[in-house]
């Protein structure tokens, strides 16, 4: 082997190197998915939009309201709530924040279990 044909040979695997290297990390960083958001205070204020929407219209106010007909209203945007993507999402629409237990949000996660927003601010989870 000459010393020409193993530095052409070297040369070679280090831009090939390179090029994979580039390419992995090209992959990698644009193809994550983005990670899911929730804008709470834009759900409750679509909600309270949705109630106000009803009484204006003499239609009687459910005690919720699932958030597909919040989206399907264009009361949302599906950018606002891509975190609950595949569970079962409902607002309440009579929920008060001198009731401090008071359910604002639940969510029914796809494995069955719950996660409830409560109107003093915390997060729980429902036992099943």
């Amino acid at each position: 082997m000459s010393y020409d044909y193993m530095k052409r040979t070297l040369t070679v695997m280090a831009v090939v190197a390179v090029v994979l290297i580039a390419a992995s990390v090209t992959y990698f960083t644009f193809t994550r998915p983005a990670p899911g958001r929730v804008n709470a205070p834009k759900i409750l204020a679509a909600a309270q939009t949705y109630a106000h929407d009803l009484r204006a219209h003499g239609q009687a106010v459910p005690a919720t309201v699932a958030l597909q007909d919040l989206l399907a209203r264009g009361l949302l945007s599906p950018a606002d709530v891509s975190g609950f993507g595949g569970m079962e999402v409902t607002v309440s629409l009579t929920a008060n924040d001198r009731n401090p237990q008071d359910i604002l949000i639940r969510v029914r996660m796809q494995d069955g279990g719950q996660i409830v927003a409560l109107a003093d601010g915390s997060v729980q989870e429902v036992p099943r």
